[in-house]
């Protein structure tokens, strides 16, 4: 989810910037003040959005909440240049899907996390079991199941010979 975040909204904010710099040029040409602020408004969205699309990979919940500012700046400027509804609403799909991809990060991390718990304790246990091994060939007799002194060669009870283990 993150990569296509980071995809389309890279590709979009580029539209959106080339748009909104056309729109503040024409503006700034025929002196229409209030759609030429609409305009500059546009140009700091799709700033915003690439800010946002260079966040969403490691930072995916800061990415989303830069969109959602971002809907605020294009839903401000609307009135004057309507084609930011459009970019607004965008916007908060990008926010959405940035936000679905904070969850996906957090599941993929804690499922790694639980993994990596399973593994120490299957290791603890394995080391565990070899250890009991150990110590049971070497401490019991294997003919009568008496207990061996340390180091016997032969067993005080039955008198079989100790099989060295190694």
């Amino acid at each position: 989810m993150r990569v296509a975040v980071l995809i389309i909204g890279l590709v979009l904010s580029f539209g959106l910037f080339i748009q909104a710099f056309i729109i503040l040029g024409l503006s700034d040409a025929v002196n229409q003040e209030n759609t030429e602020q609409a305009g500059a408004l546009g140009v700091f969205m799709a700033f915003l959005w690439l800010i946002a699309v260079a966040l969403v990979i490691p930072f995916p919940r800061a990415a989303a909440v830069i969109f959602a500012v971002a809907t605020v700046f294009g839903v401000g400027g609307a009135s004057d240049y309507p084609d930011l509804w459009i970019w607004s609403v965008i916007s908060v799909v990008l926010a959405v899907m940035s936000y679905f991809g904070y969850r996906g990060k957090k599941q993929q991390q804690a499922k790694e996390e639980e993994r990596d718990d399973l593994m120490r304790q299957m290791a603890a246990s394995q080391a565990t079991i070899a250890g009991a091994q150990r110590q049971s060939a070497q401490s019991w007799c294997q003919s009568c199941g008496a207990g061996l002194e340390a180091g016997a060669r032969f067993c005080g009870s039955c008198g079989s010979a100790v099989a060295v283990r190694q």
